[in-house]
């Protein structure tokens, strides 16, 4: 009998343990999946707390998940109030990295990196790590670019001008920025980056 019950508490605990790994159960990853796809829609309707909370979900019940990361990164970026010392952009930065580090091509990513950087603007090095964050989103997987935010290849390369304008790359800027009114010949950004530069 006291077999039978040790061996009952074996399974019990082996089946618990099993449970809690995420990454060999089904179950979480679709748990995991769905929770993004509510996050992505709380986002999308501006409620910023519920999206927050949903990517946090997804992220700590699929580690792995580069998706619900850049959606931290997102909401955070959304709750920034604008000035360079907002603990925001850092929780926006970090977000954004930990997408990378389980997807280097995921693009979004990579353009919420550069805007975070953008707007951080407290080392010197923000405004041409931004710029080459920008770069990379254009290299990255197609398929998670312009999904919000950024809605065209134009917003990207209009603010990829603006941030080799602030790290003193002026060619580089004009050369942004003219790519991307060629592409959309009405991108405020570049057109105003235009405008100010001889």
């Amino acid at each position: 009998m006291k077999r039978r019950v040790g061996s009952a508490a074996l399974v019990l605990a082996l089946s618990i343990l099993w449970a809690s790994c995420g990454d060999d159960d089904p179950t979480t990853r679709t748990d995991a999946g769905e929770t993004l796809t509510r996050a992505w829609q709380s986002y999308g309707k501006g409620e910023y707390s519920a999206a927050l909370l949903d990517f946090e979900r997804a992220a700590k019940l699929d580690p792995s998940l580069a998706d619900a990361h850049n959606g931290l990164g997102w909401v955070h970026l959304s709750l920034v109030d604008g000035t360079p010392s907002d603990q925001g952009t850092d929780l926006a930065v970090a977000s954004f990295t930990s997408s990378l580090r389980q997807d280097s091509r995921h693009a979004d990513a990579w353009v919420g990196l550069g805007q975070a950087l953008f707007l951080r603007r407290r080392m010197p090095s923000d405004y041409a790590d931004a710029a080459r964050a920008l770069a990379s989103a254009q290299k990255g997987d197609p398929k998670s670019l312009y999904r919000h935010d950024y809605t065209s290849a134009s917003d990207v390369l209009g603010l990829q001008a603006w941030c080799y304008y602030y790290a003193g790359e002026r060619e580089a800027a004009r050369a942004s920025a003219q790519a991307a009114l060629e592409l959309d010949p009405n991108a405020a950004a570049a057109r105003q980056l235009i405008d100010l530069s001889p």
